[in-house]
């Protein structure tokens, strides 16, 4: 990206983020600002890059949203509604006055991502080149371990593990204890070495080489743009496991498998907010770009579903703020 339009604006002396500048409520908090814009028709005829740019924190290098990617999709639906003839009201410029070259985040690689060996590939119905490399992978049956996450089956092989702590000799009765499990840890041992992996994993790869030319929901957009999507949470401090909280909403099989965890180790988790490498007006031009895929501007707001099935009747909250999804 070249020079911010925020800085551009001033330096032709305007008034940055002047949608925040009504009187008692001026200079709000982003996080007030953006709830303020939701309510009524504070955003009606304005435009999303100059409402997005004034609901901002912002850095040397990166601005940040203190909302998450619905939250986001969320205030952009919001501006749809306050607008009829949005399609006019992205931007004061037109992106080829200020850029050469303006694409959404596809992903282009020459190889496959995961693995530079693989060499299978195919188009999926959607039009994005797969890797579809099938790999295998030979366990010992005695020793296979598996639990289920996000509705997959996740198989590895758990090895038998020396049970003796550094100090086991040091107290003649944890010596009497510990040689009774090494024992049973060496019988083990021994049946692992012996046995012949014949329980056989075929991993299909499927990683995406390249999606340019799909149609991208705004969602998958957002994600790929921001810079830190996701993060790993690890539950309690220390040596402890998951919290009893978070236990109970796993499924029982990937339930069983973080029991056994200490210490936690970690889950990802979508961020609370959003940080992006450049202004509120360039992510207007995104959005921009998002609508303008499709002819007819029905282009997805969300992965796996297509836009008409939102509606009225479907509501998000954000903060003390109902925001009502719309058809585009």
């Amino acid at each position: 990206m070249g020079l911010p339009y925020t800085f551009i604006r001033v330096f032709q002396g305007q008034e940055p983020n002047t949608l925040n500048s009504d009187g008692d409520k001026s200079n709000r908090a982003p996080k007030d600002q953006a709830k303020f814009l939701m309510q009524g028709n504070n955003m009606k005829g304005e435009l999303l890059g100059e409402c997005l740019d004034s609901a901002r924190w912002g850095s040397q290098r990166t601005v940040m949203y203190e909302m998450d990617v619905h939250g986001m999709i969320g205030f952009i639906q919001n501006w749809v509604k306050q607008n009829k003839n949005f399609q006019r009201l992205w931007h004061e410029r037109e992106i080829s006055e200020l850029y050469s070259k303006f694409e959404l985040p596809y992903t282009k690689h020459d190889i496959c991502p995961s693995d530079k060996e693989h060499k299978a590939k195919t188009n999926d119905l959607e039009g994005r080149l797969r890797c579809i490399q099938v790999d295998e992978q030979k366990l010992r049956p005695s020793f296979v371990v598996s639990y289920e996450t996000n509705g997959k089956r996740v198989y590895f092989e758990d090895p038998p593990s020396d049970p003796r702590p550094d100090d086991w000799d040091e107290n003649p009765e944890d010596e009497k204890y510990f040689k009774k499990l090494y024992n049973f840890y060496l019988a083990r041992l021994k049946k692992f070495e012996k046995e012949e992996p014949t329980f056989i994993i075929r991993r299909k790869c499927n990683a995406i080489i390249s999606d340019e030319g799909v149609v991208l929901p705004l969602e998958t957009i957002l994600i790929r743009l921001c810079l830190d999507p996701m993060v790993t949470r690890h539950c309690y401090d220390g040596f402890q496991g998951c919290t009893p909280k978070r236990l109970a909403e796993m499924p029982e099989e990937e339930r069983e498998f973080y029991s056994g965890r200490i210490p936690c180790s970690g889950h990802y988790e979508a961020n609370d907010h959003l940080e992006f490498p450049f202004d509120g007006w360039d992510l207007a031009f995104y959005v921009q770009k998002w609508y303008e895929q499709v002819p007819n501007g029905k282009a997805p707001w969300f992965e796996g579903e297509a836009s008409t099935k939102y509606n009225a009747k479907e509501t998000k909250k954000f903060g003390s703020v109902t925001i009502m999804p719309v058809k585009v």
